[in-house]
């Protein structure tokens, strides 16, 4: 408080609306950081996890796709119904294997990498087994296909889709933690603006009151002292306090009041030397 009064009346703003103004500054910052830490987290999500989660059901889908047209092949008897069959089969493995090398991308943790190198792993075992298939299909030879099919194929094929499945359970598991991680920010964020936008205003309020009353207080009494000497009142005393400006004028206002009170003292004394004068020059 006395640090305040002895500042100048210009320092003494420059200091309070610098105050507000760091204040200020300071809550953008903060903000602008939690929004960032906001957008990495919604960043991730749409970068990272979401589009994992599409290509692995992309791999899923063009698996089970290629696995119908196969079926179909080894059910049908006409060389033309074949050359389709295995012209789409073609479409969805290929599919298939850039959706596996898109993926690869996404991966992170070493049981994403371990379950993708198992799934490449199977699918390259069960185009072997397709490639089989195939012969013994082209040549009608359907219980040799069938039989292939329905043991080692359809084994692969459940495992492929086991691994698969157990990669969108990893990734549906990471998008609930970056949501709930997301939440969190944007919970703690609410408290520590709600705090510090409070703790702004209570403290521009305290420095807007201390400086108000540092400048209107010394300025009243200033005031008060120049109205009671237009009154003719000289015996009124004023205590200036502070170094500023309003201190300087209140202490030069109670010097002029000291000043009067003495001329008057002076004339006074004067008057009272020339009334006994003429009354002994009357006698």
């Amino acid at each position: 408080m006395q640090f305040l009064q002895n500042l100048k009346l210009a320092p003494k703003l420059i200091a309070a609306f610098a105050s507000v103004l760091i204040l200020t500054a300071g809550l953008g910052i903060f903000s602008e950081f939690q929004l960032s830490r906001v957008n990495a987290t919604s960043t991730e999500l749409s970068l990272r996890w979401v589009p994992a989660a599409q290509t692995l059901q992309n791999i899923r889908y063009a698996m089970q796709r290629h696995r119908v047209q196969l079926l179909q092949h080894v059910i049908s008897t006409a060389p033309a119904d074949m050359a389709d069959y295995e012209k789409l089969m073609s479409q969805f493995w290929a599919e298939l294997q850039s959706n596996l090398k898109n993926y690869a991308q996404y991966t992170q943790s070493a049981q994403e990498n371990d379950l993708l190198a198992q799934v490449e792993a199977d699918t390259r075992s069960y185009d072997a087994l397709t490639q089989q298939i195939l012969v013994h299909s082209r040549v009608l030879k359907t219980e040799e296909a069938v039989a292939i099919l329905n043991a080692d194929s359809r084994k692969l094929s459940r495992q492929i889709t086991a691994k698969l499945d157990e990669l969108l359970k990893y990734n549906g598991e990471s998008i609930k933690a970056a949501n709930a991680a997301g939440d969190a920010i944007y919970a703690s964020s609410q408290i520590w603006l709600r705090s510090l936008i409070v703790l702004c205003c209570v403290l521009g309020l305290g420095l807007a009151v201390v400086i108000a009353r540092s400048i209107a207080q010394p300025l009243q009494k200033a005031v008060e002292l120049a109205q009671a000497v237009a009154g003719g009142r000289l015996d009124m005393h004023i205590e200036a306090k502070g170094q500023d400006e309003v201190g300087a004028l209140t202490r030069a206002l109670g010097e002029m009041n000291d000043s009067l009170r003495s001329i008057v003292g002076q004339v006074r004394q004067g008057t009272d030397s020339i009334a006994t004068a003429s009354s002994q020059i009357a006698s």
